[in-house]
């Protein structure tokens, strides 16, 4: 008899990856791990909103390391430009994120990394 094991495990981590309920889970960082945003912290509604702050959808990062509060990522697709950059962030260049200060100050008994998981979903692969 034919096994449908493998089958069964690609289907589930394609509904975990593409489901409408991944896109708002917290996302665990390790190294080699793909993300890219799909949602972004509103200051104003102290709340998490779907999509990405403007210029930084299409970014596409690989994790190289976790700290405590912090994660370093590559950006390794996509164009990535935050509202601060006066042009885009070139693809391989590496940077720290972290929550950042205002979400913290709102959110004083939030854990560390707790917006990051949020703002991140996992993908398969930049490709």
């Amino acid at each position: 008899m034919k096994t449908t094991t493998p089958f069964l495990s690609k289907l589930a981590l394609a509904v975990t990856l593409c489901g409408p309920s991944a896109a708002y889970a917290d996302t665990v960082f390790k190294p080699g791990l793909f993300v890219r945003q799909t949602q972004h912290w509103d200051s104003t509604t102290n709340s998490f909103l779907p999509g990405a702050e403007e210029g930084e959808g299409d970014g596409c990062w690989q994790v190289e390391s976790v700290g405590a509060g912090e994660v370093k990522m590559k950006l390794v697709s996509g164009v990535f430009k935050p509202w601060w950059a006066d042009s885009a962030i070139e693809i391989g260049t590496s940077d720290t994120w972290f929550d950042n200060e205002v979400y913290q100050e709102a959110n004083p008994g939030a854990a560390p990394l707790s917006q990051l998981r949020k703002i991140f979903t996992p993908v398969e692969s930049c490709g």
